[in-house]
């Protein structure tokens, strides 16, 4: 039955590609532990969306062409990485409403049916909640069809025999937009379930677009550059789709000035620009355009067309992989840090220390004591029973009190002091000390007892810290006190971590006691 369904439509089997490569990607790959139930909401949103989007170009292009175009689509733009990996829901959401407006505005210039209308005003209304610029969207069903003085009759013409319609359009629009924005009292774009909001300052006629489309921290064409089809297929898009070309090509171009006007547009931490996703539900067009064209080149035009856009399909997809390795930074990259990594399929512990622009730690500095205030940000004398970790205290082996705490198999891990730096530096700190007391009964289980202090940007380690104690002349049987200090970054990231914590992954049992974090302060 599926194969008779696949074997009649391409584009039918081109979707169930989609959807199954990007549901085992996730599977694969996931490292956030996102749950099932959330995953699949994005997930059929998106293959809501995408499915929709297939049905549309069914309208104007053939099978093939629409089979090729959402392929192209979905492993050739960052969608591939934000559905599959990095789980950013509301260009997701917007980019199916998107779908929506376009597949119920077609419909209707077919078949005038009323509950087209009432749907496409419940989608536009979505949109103006979701999205601040979504009053565009309005542009689509106005324009659509509208490509001269006698097209715009016709489109007169038509409503005016509907105009009941256009009535229950604006009731509904005005029901699905202003009661909720009256009842949570949001601005357009700010919705408190997902708690949207686009960031930045609104800056009209003001725009950014130079950074938005060109800079190595998130600019478009950088890592989706498969935008520039579009731009070369409005060209024949407006020859042969004269009607569908100015509702198209004006939102487009409206939307990219608009988006382009924010102030801190590029500073999210995803995978290249996410703003435009949207517009790609109307961009998809310009590219069946130019892919309609390549179909029908001779046998070298074909191979000149498709390569450049293969080239550019393999790399969104190994650039994903690196940004999923963590080798691409989601936030911080200029065009060094996108040479140094261009091409790489892996990066040692020294250069993605240099990656995000660690110098080499020093930790000496904080040596002469007498230059410095400490500060006491956390102590552990293990004496409190009412603890997640209870069952790890004993009082066999105690430094002081009654009682220490146990490292083993099932415990390799003690109590970890973790802060964001954008915490950490509000007082001129400069450095952390992780000073602890540890007892085994064998010199040997020493060397499995580490005093770890590390940073992390976007769950990456650098500049990470590790004091091996079998490095050390402790001596078993006895308690031993020991000390390890950590020079922090060089004006580190507001959003990185700075973590502490004593780690033994041995197999013996062995015990801490009066666990204490420090903080350096200048005087």
């Amino acid at each position: 039955m599926f194969l008779h369904i696949f074997k009649k439509s391409l584009s039918s089997l081109a979707l169930f590609v989609i959807a199954i490569i990007f549901f085992l990607v996730h599977f694969i790959s996931n490292q956030t532990q996102l749950s099932l139930l959330i995953f699949f909401l994005y997930f059929f949103v998106f293959i809501f969306g995408i499915g929709l989007t297939r049905q549309t170009l069914l309208l104007y292009f053939p099978d093939l062409t629409v089979a090729i175009t959402i392929l192209v689509l979905a492993f050739g733009t960052n969608l591939f990485c934000i559905v599959s990996l990095d789980y950013q829901i509301q260009p997701i959401i917007l980019f199916s409403l998107y779908a929506m407006v376009l597949f119920f505005t077609a419909k209707w210039h077919i078949n005038q049916k009323m509950i087209l209308v009432i749907l496409l005003a419940i989608t536009i209304g979505l949109i103006f909640l979701f999205q601040p610029t979504g009053f565009l969207a309005l542009l689509i069903p106005i324009l659509w069809g509208v490509h001269d003085k006698t097209s715009w009759k016709l489109k007169v013409q038509l409503i005016k025999s509907h105009y009941y319609h256009l009535f229950v359009f604006f009731g509904c629009l005005a029901i699905f937009t202003f009661i909720p924005i009256q009842i949570w009292k949001i601005s357009p774009g700010e919705i408190p379930l997902f708690s949207l909001k686009l960031p930045g300052v609104f800056y009209s006629f003001s725009s950014f677009l130079w950074d938005d489309l060109f800079s190595f921290e998130h600019g478009l064409f950088i890592y989706t550059p498969l935008m520039v089809v579009p731009l070369i297929g409005f060209y024949f898009f407006s020859e042969k789709y004269r009607p569908l070309f100015y509702a198209i090509f004006l939102f487009c171009f409206l939307d990219l000035i608009f988006e382009t006007s924010w102030s801190l547009l590029g500073t999210t931490p995803v995978f290249g620009q996410i703003a435009f996703i949207p517009a790609y539900a109307l961009l998809v067009f310009p590219i069946a355009a130019f892919i309609g064209l390549v179909q029908k080149g001779n046998n070298m035009t074909r191979i000149i067309l498709s390569v450049p856009i293969l080239f550019i399909i393999l790399l969104n997809i190994f650039q994903t992989w690196q940004m999923n390795e963590g080798i691409m930074l989601k936030s911080g990259m200029n065009a060094d840090k996108y040479g140094k990594i261009f091409g790489r399929i892996s990066l040692t512990d020294i250069k993605k220390q240099e990656l995000v622009g660690i110098d080499v730690d020093t930790t000496f500095v904080l040596k002469d004591e007498s230059r410095f205030r400490k500060e006491k940000l956390a102590f552990y004398d293990f004496e409190d029973i009412n603890v997640p970790y209870q069952s790890k205290l004993e009082g066999n082996f105690v430094n002081s009190g009654k009682l220490a705490f146990t490292l083993d198999t099932s415990t390799q891990f003690s109590p970890a002091f973790e802060i964001s730096y954008d915490e950490f530096t509000k007082r001129p700190r400069v450095g952390l000390r992780i000073t602890v007391s540890v007892f085994a009964l064998d010199t040997a289980f020493f060397s499995d007892i580490n005093l770890v202090i590390s940073s992390l940007h976007e769950k990456i380690n650098y500049r990470y810290k590790r004091l091996n104690l079998g490095k050390l002349k402790l001596k078993s049987g006895k308690w031993n006190t020991v000390s390890f200090d950590y020079l922090i970054p060089k004006d580190p990231y507001p959003s990185d971590r700075l973590v502490a914590y004593v780690w033994y992954p041995g197999k013996a049992r062995i015990y801490i006691d009066d666990l204490k974090y420090e903080a350096f302060e200048s005087k």
